[in-house]
């Protein structure tokens, strides 16, 4: 699962595309129930702890237009769903409360929050040699090419025993971000050298194992 919550401001905070995709919601309606939820707030009322409940901003989607978002504290994120209803809307309400527990403790944690950043810059290296290798697949026919991420990426994970990387603890966060670059090097010296893209995923695979085997 990607992360429901990321940092803005020193703050943990959830962006209302993604509450809205997880809830099942369209994002007019969730921004709707925010413009709403800002108007019914007393004067000096868009702050808890010193820190706006509602950051406005921008994101480009597929139209290629720049469309309006929010990012919202944990009360404000809490002052919006609340009116959200069902047993979908539970179980979302619980993982989110869980995703701001886990991002407050990596802040309270500046070794944890280091390996996340760093493990961030690492991630987008892999990211960027697997999209390289997807498209060298794409141009030799394969019809597959665009499941390399997904799998490369459990490989990552298994090796290093992560399941979610939003609440994994600073040891398998350092231990991920060793398992990237040393497969992220790999890809791109395999493509360097005109490996079969086939090849390179089966290379892919022995070494995320021997990894795994080495951090037992």
């Amino acid at each position: 699962m990607n992360d429901l919550v990321c940092i803005k401001r020193n703050e943990p905070v959830a962006d209302s595309l993604q509450i809205a995709e997880m809830f099942g919601k369209r994002h007019d309606r969730v921004l709707r129930a925010i413009d709403n939820t800002i108007k019914m707030l007393p004067k000096n009322g868009e702050r808890s702890n010193g820190n706006l409940m509602f950051i406005p901003s921008k994101k480009k989607m597929a139209d290629g237009q720049m469309h309006r978002m929010y990012y919202m504290n944990r009360d404000g994120f809490s002052l919006v769903v609340m009116g959200f209803t069902g047993s979908k809307a539970m179980e979302w309400k619980l993982k989110y409360i869980e995703a701001f527990n886990r991002m407050e403790e990596i802040i309270r944690d500046p070794e944890r929050m280091t390996a996340r950043i760093e493990g961030k810059t690492t991630r987008r290296t892999l990211t960027d040699q697997i999209q390289r290798m997807q498209q060298r697949a794409e141009e030799l026919g394969s019809k597959h090419a665009q499941h390399y991420y997904h799998s490369i990426t459990k490989l990552c994970n298994d090796a290093a025993g992560v399941t979610d990387r939003a609440i994994a603890d600073r040891k398998s966060l350092n231990r991920l971000q060793t398992v990237e670059e040393i497969i992220a090097d790999l890809i791109g010296a395999d493509l360097d050298a005109n490996v079969d893209y086939h090849d390179i995923y089966q290379h892919c695979k022995i070494k995320a194992k021997a990894l795994q085997q080495a951090f037992a």
